[in-house]
């Protein structure tokens, strides 16, 4: 069965916040969302012409003073707030997982304990690392982004992220441990 696509609404959404350009959708993209998000250069632009062509978003085109190159500017419209909100009260579909660590994992019995290991320390640093991150973005909304009405649900989503890591690296070290009692 093909997954319906939710480029569309990611777009919308992103565009609530203030008008852009797909270049700065696509940089939206990865500084906020992709840590469960994302979206190439290759959906983001068509997808866009389609949200205009069926009015949910309008577009302007910005000549810069500086040089002669121009940028396009997306805006979501009434419509696409109000086909923004029907997806978002909508119920949500089953998210798929897709993990190449616990795919390899699935299948570690093929390879050498030594290097198993090292796999899952290189996803121990991982989490790690990530872990830091989500707990310096929430440390800086904290600080400079508390009164915006948004707020609140950035902070679920990272709560939510900084939780999987903790999870994730408390669950490495139970691996770890059984893998060292197999050698």
């Amino acid at each position: 069965m093909k997954r319906e696509s939710k480029t569309q609404y990611a777009l919308l959404g992103i565009l609530t916040q203030c008008e852009m350009s797909g270049y700065e959708i696509k940089k939206f993209i990865e500084e906020s969302l992709g840590f469960f998000w994302n979206e190439s250069f290759g959906q983001i632009y068509p997808t866009l012409k389609a949200l205009e062509t069926d009015r949910l978003v309008s577009a302007t085109e910005i000549v810069s003073q500086e040089n002669t190159k121009s940028k396009i500017v997306y805006k979501i419209t009434k419509q696409g707030i109000v086909e923004l909100k029907k997806w978002l009260e909508g119920s949500t579909s089953k998210s798929t997982l897709r993990n190449e660590f616990l795919l390899k994992l699935f299948f570690a019995r093929n390879i050498d304990s030594k290097k198993l290991m090292e796999m899952i320390n290189e996803e121990e640093t991982r989490n790690l690392d990530d872990l830091k991150i989500f707990q310096s973005i929430k440390l800086n909304l904290n600080e400079e982004h508390k009164k915006h009405p948004d707020h609140r649900y950035w902070i679920f989503t990272l709560d939510y992220g900084i939780d999987c890591a903790k999870m994730t690296l408390k669950w490495l070290s139970k691996i770890k441990k059984e893998i060292s009692n197999l050698s």
